[in-house]
């Protein structure tokens, strides 16, 4: 940890200002735990589901009641930080709706007069990156108590809703970029197919096997 913080600022031992669960994995051998058709509501979290976007409501797998009832599954309530912490270390997610999750996933409650959610949500991949937690555990995974013993960066509880803002405002732009290039490529494509079948200030057209082209090709 740096010695130096700014003023008002403090390190805080990541387990004593969250309440960290774990999840688990239903049978596989067992048919009847997994909802294979999607008609329940128990959205089931593996760490594939995580990284495409910031607020989760959905995954690939479902799980049933049954699966719920008769394994290590616990209840994510909605609004939950999420981080994968075996393997692949540091995917983070919220969660948008109740769900659960397996076992490389932990959920994480802070309490609300220590940790603003949202800077929790940004903080949480470089503490989980420091020095400390990958001499730990060798650059191959985390488990709870370590998680627990993870430090966190800690401002005062505005200036933490600020950092997050900020962040959060990037990520949009981010987004929108994103949306603007696809978008662009999308055009591009439309455009090559244009080009490529048509041509430039053609007005005879003839059909072949590949469709209408210029008369003249």
């Amino acid at each position: 940890m740096p010695s130096e913080v700014p003023e008002g600022w403090s390190w805080a031992r990541l387990g004593d200002q969250c309440q960290i669960e774990i999840g688990g994995t239903p049978k596989r051998k067992e048919p009847i735990y997994w909802d294979a058709q999607k008609t329940g509501a128990n959205v089931w979290l593996s760490i594939s589901d995580l990284g495409d976007q910031k607020v989760i409501e959905d995954s690939s797998e479902y799980i049933s009641d049954a699966g719920v009832a008769n394994s290590s599954v616990k209840l994510v309530e909605a609004g939950t930080v999420l981080m994968s912490f075996k393997l692949s270390i540091g995917r983070m997610a919220i969660a948008g709706r109740d769900l659960y999750t397996n076992e490389a996933i932990a959920a994480f409650s802070p309490d609300e007069s220590a940790i603003d959610n949202d800077y929790l949500f940004y903080i949480l991949p470089k503490a989980a990156d420091t020095t400390t937690a990958f001499q730990a555990v060798k650059g191959k995974t985390l488990n709870k108590g370590k998680l627990n013993d993870l430090p966190v960066l800690l401002p005062p509880l505005p200036e933490q809703k600020k950092i997050a803002a900020i962040l959060s405002s990037v990520d949009e732009a981010i987004q929108a970029t994103q949306a603007v290039i696809e978008q662009t490529r999308r055009v591009k494509e439309g455009l090559l197919q244009d080009l490529l079948t048509r041509g430039i200030g053609h007005t005879r057209f003839k059909q072949t096997e590949i469709g209408e082209i210029p008369e003249s090709w």
